[in-house]
């Protein structure tokens, strides 16, 4: 790196600090005010420090060259309502003087928490958890941060609460002037940031309001130490020194007992830290365009804030803000974080002298104007964005959040989480497809005739594939649409139903009550139940039931195997079964290609292999083709990690190996005998004579075979529309 490259990126990571210091004073400010005013100096301290520690952490490790972190307005509006809770405490029990310190040792022990916890949640890759919090949840709770900004702000401008606003005589009062000035200056930060999008449009306009401020003091022949008397100035004490927590006299003054009294404040304090690191850092992927580890910068930012509070420093984090403004300034590898962090470490112990130059209306301003930004996006831009229901429940949990603090808004922010999720995936389809008999086959080819008696009784026959989890909100319509598809008032009902769970992840109780009833609604109306892939702990809660419907239930490893036995039912019923398999070869072909057939009987070599015969193997020319008169044939996939896998059986009357005779190919599969067979042969060559010599012959067969993958074909588009629908 050359000097002048190491200059800029040093120039920009000081600037970019001087700038976090206004962001910091504007916190503390928020944090200590009212009846904790007198640790505001220690605050701003402990504010710089923590950033310092933090942004030294980020600028060596995180994979984010040119970030930088640093206090935030969402987490420090969660701190600024743990420490007015801890003020109330103080001046209740009479003991006002404590508070101070007890605020900062509470900040500070609820900053290494919080620091542990991203460490833990890193650790455990919980940095994909945040894709599973309901997005309501988190802008309910950061719109929120965003209305205590505000409500922070107005505790700075004007000294007092938003309660004190409506004292009477409040509108003659200063307090009142610095209000409407910090006012004025939010409104116009808010439009003039809308327009300016530039990375120094904020430094500028803070730089140009506060020379402003002080040319009207200097117009109104107002000194500093006038003006501090007035409030119109921070007045800082003569000796300023930042917090330092190992003072064991301090020590015994902490309420170590809060964050236990309060686990929803710092488990909010938590979870807003994570969300907002895992959201800026995934805006930082984009602008950088680097592909970051999230669970990693998560134990980064919580090792950083372990150490943090070590040194008297408090939260910090990952800031996108200041990171954009960095890099824009120039700043691309650590050495701009670096210089980020030196200052901030400075600041916090050398440059307290400044703050008495600030006006507390303009930094009251630009706490409204964080404010105003983060309800803008949170509140006004999520109206557009979520449905109806999913915004109330965002709504609902900010304001409950403002009302009754963040550790009751996250219990409402869980609560409507679950019931927005059950509303949600009961709203999901439980029936993947519902087909019938005549829309879905097994895997066993069977005769012409054997098809079109299925077609004609495959009403009998209804299939549910079942998906998802089936809970509560599922089961009762998961009942009703099974009885309108099987058991409709007009038109056949279903004798076979089968229900394939091989896509369910679960059942509850509920849904095994409804199941009960699709038994015993079966079971009056003739019909029986047959499950598939159920694993052995579902049947073993099946049969706790003791309901002799469900104990009924035939079930089957997979969807095939209890299809193609539903169709051996409706064969068999309508006595059909037996003909087909006494089929013989001459009387199928005689059927098929009228006188051609005894001419084809002779070009033909009778087969009987028994169990277990390979009729041809994956790889081989494919010259010949099978007529199976009697027995089953499977075709078989040898897979290349081992094993077989099958794909179709065959039964009487059926033919295989067709399309690779006519391609003159290869064999794409396996076929292997499965029991006692007469299977016939017929090969290319004695194809190709007999096409020599009874062309006629041979155009016959040449339409018996387009027939039957005519039937093949039209029954897959049917099978097709019906997964379609």
């Amino acid at each position: 790196m050359t000097l002048r490259q190491f200059s800029r990126e040093a120039t920009s990571g000081a600037v970019t600090s001087l700038i976090s210091l206004v962001y910091s004073l504007s916190f503390a400010a928020m944090i200590f005010s009212g009846s904790l005013s007198a640790g505001f100096s220690q605050g701003i301290g402990a504010l710089l420090i923590g950033t310092g520690a933090t942004a030294l952490v980020v600028a060596l490790f995180s994979v984010f060259r040119f970030a930088v972190s640093a206090s935030d307005g969402n987490a420090s509006a969660v701190m600024a309502t743990m420490a007015a809770a801890v003020a109330a405490e103080a001046a209740a029990r009479g003991d006002a003087a404590a508070a101070v310190p007890r605020v900062l040792y509470l900040l500070a022990l609820s900053t290494f928490i919080t620091g542990v916890c991203l460490a833990v949640l890193g650790r455990m890759r919980a940095g994909r958890w945040i894709r599973f919090i309901p997005f309501p949840v988190v802008g309910g709770l950061l719109a929120a941060a965003g209305a205590l900004t505000i409500a922070g702000a107005v505790r700075v401008m004007a000294g007092m609460p938003l309660a004190g606003l409506w004292a009477p005589g409040f509108v003659r009062t200063a307090q009142f002037s610095q209000l409407v000035l910090g006012a004025l200056w939010a409104g116009a930060l808010v439009a003039a940031l809308r327009h300016l999008r530039h990375a120094l449009a904020l430094p500028l306009m803070l730089l140009a309001g506060l020379l402003s401020f002080h040319l009207a003091l200097w117009l109104a022949g107002m000194s500093p130490d006038q003006a501090r008397a007035q409030g119109w100035l921070f007045a800082m004490p003569a000796q300023v020194q930042p917090w330092w927590p190992w003072s064991l006299q301090e020590i015994g003054r902490a309420d170590w007992s809060f964050p236990f009294r309060n686990p929803g404040e710092v488990g909010t304090l938590v979870l807003i830290t994570m969300l907002t690191i895992l959201i800026n850092a995934t805006a930082l992927e984009v602008e950088s365009r680097v592909d970051a580890d999230m669970d990693r910068e998560l134990v980064l930012q919580g090792s950083a804030n372990m150490l943090a509070p070590l040194l008297g420093g408090l939260l910090g984090y990952l800031s996108l803000s200041r990171s954009l403004m960095n890099q824009r300034l120039g700043g691309t590898t650590r050495v701009s974080g670096i210089a980020f962090a030196i200052v901030a470490f400075v600041l916090a112990w050398a440059g307290m002298g400044l703050i008495g130059y600030l006006p507390p209306a303009l930094l009251g301003g630009l706490l409204a104007f964080f404010g105003v930004n983060i309800l803008q996006r949170w509140v006004m831009q999520s109206r557009h964005q979520l449905p109806r229901a999913e915004y109330a429940a965002l709504i609902l949990i900010f304001a409950v959040t403002v009302l009754f603090g963040f550790g009751q808004g996250l219990a409402v922010g869980i609560v409507a989480g679950c019931v927005l999720f059950a509303v949600s995936y009961s709203r999901l389809r439980v029936i993947k497809y519902a087909l019938s008999g005549r829309e879905f086959r097994s895997s066993h080819e069977r005769s012409a005739a054997d098809k079109v008696l299925l077609a004609q009784h495959g009403d009998e026959l209804r299939i549910f594939v079942l998906q998802g989890f089936i809970f509560f909100g599922m089961a009762d319509r998961l009942y009703r649409s099974v009885l309108r598809e099987a058991f409709p008032a007009q038109g056949a009902k279903a004798r076979l139903l089968v229900f394939d769970m091989k896509l369910v992840h679960g059942v509850d109780a509920s849904a095994v009550s409804s199941f009960r009833k699709i038994a015993f609604s079966a079971h009056a109306q003739g019909a029986r139940l047959l499950i598939t892939g159920m694993g052995d702990a579902e049947r073993a809660k099946w049969a706790q039931g003791g309901d002799a419907n469900l104990r009924a239930v035939t079930h089957f490893p997979d969807l095939d195997s209890a299809v193609e036995y539903c169709e051996d039912e409706i064969l068999r019923t309508h006595g059909a079964a037996k003909a087909s398999a006494a089929g013989a070869m001459r009387d199928w072909l005689q059927a098929e290609v009228g006188d051609a057939s005894e001419a084809l009987m002779t070009v033909m070599e009778r087969l009987t292999p028994g169990p277990g015969t390979v009729l041809c193997r994956q790889g081989e020319p494919a010259d010949v083709m099978y007529f199976v008169e009697r027995g089953s044939v499977a075709i078989e996939l040898s897979l290349p990690e081992g094993g077989v896998r099958r794909l179709r059986s065959l039964g009487p009357r059926t033919l295989l190996g067709e399309m690779g005779l006519y391609r003159a190919g290869r064999r794409s599969a396996n076929v292997v005998v499965l029991s006692e067979s007469v299977v016939y042969a017929l090969r290319a060559a004695a194809l190709e004579g007999l096409e020599r010599t009874h062309p006629h012959i041979v155009a016959r067969f040449h339409a018996m075979v387009v027939r039957t993958m005519s039937e093949r074909l039209e029954f897959s588009n049917t099978l097709v529309a019906a997964l379609q629908r």
